[in-house]
């Protein structure tokens, strides 16, 4: 009787041996599809953003001139102060 207890105990030792290595292969393998879903999923999110972005600037230097005019700081200044009245009267 007790070859046959040690027998059974071997038995279930194994086999909760293979569903242990099992079920961490199982977790091990979802673990590396969910880190490869989530890195294309940011990639993919970032190719987004960065198309967006590139439309955004291409719809705006599509609508705005080109040669807008500037204002001449040193000139401005000169003639105007900062409260607003003119220095050269």
């Amino acid at each position: 009787m007790s070859k046959r207890i040690d027998y059974m105990e071997t038995n279930m030792t194994k086999r909760i041996d293979y569903m242990e290595t099992n079920i961490a292969k199982k977790i091990d393998n979802l673990g590396t599809i969910l880190t490869k879903r989530i890195d294309y999923m940011e990639t993919n999110i970032a190719k987004k953003i960065d198309n967006l972005g590139t439309r955004i600037l291409f719809f705006y230097e599509s609508r705005a001139p080109l040669n807008v005019p500037s204002i001449n700081f040193p000139t401005y200044f000169n003639q105007t102060t900062f409260n607003g009245s003119n220095s050269q009267k």
